[in-house]
């Protein structure tokens, strides 16, 4: 539970919340356990234009870098994969992918 992320996230007043899984014989059991914290925005809703969360990259090209991807990014991706897959409202999906890999 030690690590340079976890000094950063305190030096700056960031809330921590870690995830912990549930017994091996409840799969969808879980908690999150942190701290309370107010909304992340008291502007509103999001808009499409706003940033949505940061993608950080392999770096297989060169240094692993940070891309932010707005709302408008992430829901035409998620779209668009649906789409070639055909999927409907009766499919179920479970992502394997690294946190570092996204479809655009």
């Amino acid at each position: 539970m030690n690590s340079a992320s976890r000094d950063v996230a305190r030096a700056f007043d960031i809330a921590v919340i870690d995830f912990v899984p549930g017994p091996q014989d409840d799969l969808g059991g879980c908690a999150f356990i942190g701290p309370s914290v107010g909304p992340a925005s008291t502007s509103g809703p999001s808009r499409g234009d706003d940033d949505a969360f940061i993608l950080l990259t392999s770096g297989t090209a060169a240094r692993p870098k940070m891309v932010p991807l707005t709302h408008r990014n992430v829901c035409l991706s998620a779209y668009n994969a649906g789409h070639v897959l055909s999927l409907t409202s009766r499919d179920r999906l479970l992502n394997v992918l690294p946190l570092f890999h996204a479809m655009a």
